[in-house]
């Protein structure tokens, strides 16, 4: 399996758990984020908007370049924009889903 397919499988799979947004897949893009979801309707603690970057591996790393560019992100979105990095470790079921705050 290419890393673009499985990468893909992780995108599929995000898309899938939040059934309860409109969700877009940048694919292929290397943008800086993988799938941005929104809600329409608001009246729960979930952000109206979320912007996610997925990584995925025996040890899903994300490089401090990386990481300071969502993170800088994070500080000029507006607040109801969520930045999120989900870290899928090879052979679990769940990522592990980071706020990551400006």
């Amino acid at each position: 399996m290419t890393n673009y397919t499985s990468g893909r499988r992780y995108e599929y799979k995000i898309i899938e758990y939040l059934k309860d947004y409109y969700c877009v897949r940048a694919a292929g893009s290397h943008t800086k984020f993988d799938i941005v979801a929104f809600r329409i309707v608001d009246g729960t603690e979930e952000p109206l908007v979320r912007a996610i970057q997925s990584k995925s591996g025996k040890k899903p790393i994300i490089t401090s370049g990386e990481y300071g560019e969502l993170k800088r992100l994070a500080k000029v979105l507006p607040k109801v924009i969520s930045v999120e990095l989900w870290l899928w470790t090879k052979g679990k079921t769940t990522p592990k889903i980071v706020r990551i705050e400006g």
